[in-house]
């Protein structure tokens, strides 16, 4: 469920400008979320949310580098930063140039594929978890193709 709802709560800051917990926890709720307020600041910390200012200066929530990005941006910063890319059960271990794992599982996270149940970001490698292993060989192949080689 949180990672659902985190999920929304990246689709919303994209689409609106959310200014306050509030507002979001009232997208949320219209959206079929029970939060509370304390869900709400926990999800923004989370998602390392941050307020920027706007054209007609108001501030807004936004989410840092990966997570904002638009699906063209999302295949730069996979291509920028995946080393390589192998299928496991249930999982796929994607390895990142040094200390990049983190933005490249917010970018995932916030791809909206169903496919993907999870990521948990170390340093360097990023598991995916997936429902099975075939879906899991299916989701490699198509992030290998972002792979650097000559980083290898």
């Amino acid at each position: 469920m949180k990672n659902k709802r985190q999920q929304e709560i990246c689709n919303i800051i994209r689409t609106y400008e959310i200014d306050t917990q509030t507002a979001l926890a009232s997208m949320l709720k219209m959206r079929g979320f029970d939060v509370a307020q304390t869900t709400v600041s926990r999800d923004i910390k989370d998602l390392q949310l941050v307020k920027v200012p706007t054209e007609s200066g108001t501030y807004r929530y936004t989410l840092p580098d990966a997570a904002s990005a638009r699906p063209g941006e999302q295949a730069e910063i996979f291509e920028k930063h995946i080393v390589r890319v192998q299928p496991g059960d249930g999982l796929v271990i994607i390895r990142t140039v040094a200390a990049a794992a983190t933005i490249v599982a917010q970018a995932m996270d916030c791809m909206g594929d169903k496919r993907i149940l999870g990521t948990v970001a170390g340093y360097d490698t990023v598991f995916v978890a997936v429902s099975d292993k075939a879906t899991g060989a299916e989701l490699a192949k198509e992030f290998s193709v972002f792979a650097a080689r000559d980083r290898q």
